[in-house]
């Protein structure tokens, strides 16, 4: 199967997901998707993986059921840094303003395909960086031991 990526349509984010500010003490469901920037923030966009509250500073797109939810998450990753310049005031972002956000909607099938690729990706920089990590901590190991510590001669 040949996918197209080119195949999409631009929609802005209020006709393909439920949109509202994080409530105090409501739980909200896996699947959806975080936006900080209402309160102070840079603008993070994150994935929700677990059912639980979510604090009042994050806007909540819940997906419509005919879009992947992980394939809206990348779609608002990959259009939010330029909303975010565009529409931010001082340190906040507006939660009005979000119902401008615009992001591709690609074809059910392409949409689980990218989700694959980028879930295939993430998976392969985590793995990277778990061997830097593991570099980074064999050099500190050898660069702490490199020198001999005391019982050595003393040159005077």
């Amino acid at each position: 199967m040949v996918i197209n990526y080119e195949n999409y349509e631009t929609k802005k984010i209020t006709d393909v997901a439920h949109l509202e500010r994080a409530k105090k003490n409501k739980a909200y469901k896996k699947d959806c998707i975080l936006i900080s920037g209402l309160s102070a923030t840079s603008g993070e966009v994150i994935y929700k993986t677990n059912d639980g509250p979510v604090e009042t500073k994050y806007a909540v797109i819940q997906p419509c059921l005919q879009n992947n939810p992980e394939y809206l998450y990348y779609s608002i990753l990959e259009a939010f840094p330029e909303f975010f310049h565009q529409y931010h005031t001082g340190m906040n972002l507006q939660f009005e303003n979000l119902k401008y956000l615009k992001i591709k909607i690609h074809p059910l099938e392409t949409q689980k395909e990218i989700v694959k690729g980028m879930n295939f990706i993430s998976e392969e920089v985590s793995n990277e960086e778990k061997i830097i990590e593991a570099i980074k901590e064999a050099k500190k190991y050898f660069l702490e031991n490199m020198f001999v510590q005391g019982g050595g001669r003393d040159y005077k």
